[in-house]
């Protein structure tokens, strides 16, 4: 199936990155990757059809969430060093609402349980009456620099997938939960059916697909949910593997229960910058770990500064504390002073050097 990035990129090479025009006046611009490692984009931006139904149906952190995970986990199959990335063409909004509808005789791709299907929530014998466990489907797909044709090479999609649940009987809301193995059985069959699917659509049988599972589940309504699983499929050989993202807010009694290096490590923080500037201060840690293991922590101080002398010597003063946190996670922090961000420190994982942008 030729992509619509197909029809603007045929003058790409030739023009190594530079703007030009083609037959219909538009602009081609390859965009140069910010650091290493990311995918290249390219404008005009052909934006998704479906960008309005995401808006609506998705919280703001799970979007950017979702759009990490597309792009990060596409990286294993997907080289940055071999392929463009654009915004998914494939899946319109007509065929996102067959998907995120149920299954029927006149939609058999739909994802979700036909109408008056009980289903097992996985708690002992418990079942609930129709849920709408598969909310969502995003799609970015893949080109391939070294050929001429612009066709899409690849495609990485995301089965959003909700595990907590509300029935409405006799006019009353009752909650339901669905257990991790239940939701993983689930979705990891509808993976298996959106792949089948995907098959019957025009140019696409052969075509290597990854699939990722990303529940909105989390445990504060601040935090984004977390990626549960993936699979990788070419033609008809692939299989899902089970992972499992969780985000936690630090200083809670969780955080310190799944990992109280790092939740000391920031209230020893907190205490050294609270002594460093008496007034008022606040510090507050968000931390992403897979399969147990913290890979990202995300820390925003908030203070009320009074002069510029103060708000630089604290940082430096926070260059030097985020020492003592781990080397295996990349740490951000992100310094703001009256609801305004001044200053952002970012330490990559495996580093012992940290950068330093000053906003002013």
């Amino acid at each position: 199936m030729r992509s619509k990035l197909g029809v603007i990129l045929v003058l790409l090479l030739l023009l190594a990155g530079c703007s030009s025009s083609n037959d219909e006046g538009n602009n081609v611009t390859v965009l140069t990757e910010t650091k290493k490692g990311e995918y290249a984009y390219i404008i005009p931006f052909v934006s998704t059809n479906t960008r309005s139904y995401h808006g609506t149906y998705q919280s703001h952190y799970d979007i950017i969430e979702i759009g990490i995970g597309l792009e990060d986990y596409s990286k294993s199959y997907f080289s940055t060093d071999d392929y463009y990335v654009q915004e998914g063409q494939i899946i319109t909004r007509d065929i996102l609402l067959n998907l995120v509808s149920r299954e029927s005789d006149t939609n058999t791709q739909g994802l979700n349980p036909s109408k008056g299907a009980s289903f097992l929530t996985g708690n002992g014998d418990e079942s609930i009456v129709d849920p709408v466990i598969v909310t969502d489907v995003f799609e970015l797909d893949f080109v391939k620099k070294s050929k001429n044709d612009y066709d899409i090479d690849g495609i990485t999609l995301a089965i959003i997938v909700n595990k907590n649940q509300t029935i409405t009987v006799d006019g009353v809301d009752q909650s339901y939960t669905i257990t991790n193995d239940r939701l993983w059985e689930y979705a990891s069959n509808a993976g298996r059916k959106l792949e089948s699917y995907m098959r019957t659509v025009e140019g696409i049988a052969d075509m290597p697909i990854c699939i990722l599972i990303y529940s909105t589940a989390s445990s504060d309504a601040t935090l984004p949910g977390g990626y549960i699983g993936s699979g990788y499929f070419t033609g008809r050989t692939g299989q899902f593997t089970q992972f499992s993202e969780k985000w936690y807010l630090i200083p809670t009694t969780e955080a310190n229960n799944i990992d109280s290096d790092t939740y000391n490590k920031l209230i020893n923080m907190k205490s050294a910058l609270k002594e460093f500037l008496p007034e008022s201060i606040n510090i507050m840690g968000q931390a992403k770990y897979i399969d147990g293991k913290i890979s990202l922590l995300k820390i925003q101080i908030t203070l009320q500064g009074k002069t510029y002398a103060e708000i630089k010597a604290l940082t430096q003063y926070c260059t030097q504390l985020i020492r003592d946190f781990s080397e295996d996670m990349r740490i951000v922090v992100n310094i703001k002073d009256n609801d305004e961000v001044v200053s952002v420190i970012e330490r990559l994982s495996g580093s012992d050097t940290s950068t330093t942008t000053y906003l002013n």
